[in-house]
């Protein structure tokens, strides 16, 4: 039972972590919408203005969200780039092999490289 449950967990990390999903991507869409739906309802018509927020707060907050939901959209659209064997080289003079995250003869789970 132990190793059936450890193997279904670690199956399921693997697929969080290493392999390209949408999950995080859902799940920052349900914060960002779900906290502005809330500042909207709540804060524009029951504390926005009021004795300590101008009401200048709510294009403020308004934009700012805007601008979270624009890098949100760009950061999912743009093309990350691949790493290959002959990209290598480049990739190790911008990213030091520090010990920790990076490690020498480390095998990426992610590319295999």
């Amino acid at each position: 039972m132990g190793t059936f449950l450890y193997s279904h967990i670690a199956a399921i990390l693997t697929y969080i972590i290493y392999k390209k999903n949408p999950l995080v991507q859902m799940v920052y869409l349900l914060v960002a919408v779900g906290g502005f739906f809330i500042y909207v309802t709540v804060g524009f018509f029951k504390y926005i203005p009021g004795p300590y927020v101008g009401g200048y707060h709510k294009t403020i907050g308004t934009l700012l969200a805007l601008a979270c939901y624009y890098s949100f959209y760009v950061a999912s659209t743009s093309d990350p780039g691949i790493l290959t064997k002959g990209s290598l080289k480049q990739a190790l003079k911008r990213f030091q092999f520090d010990g920790q995250m990076y490690l020498k003869g480390a095998e990426c789970r992610s590319c295999k490289i």
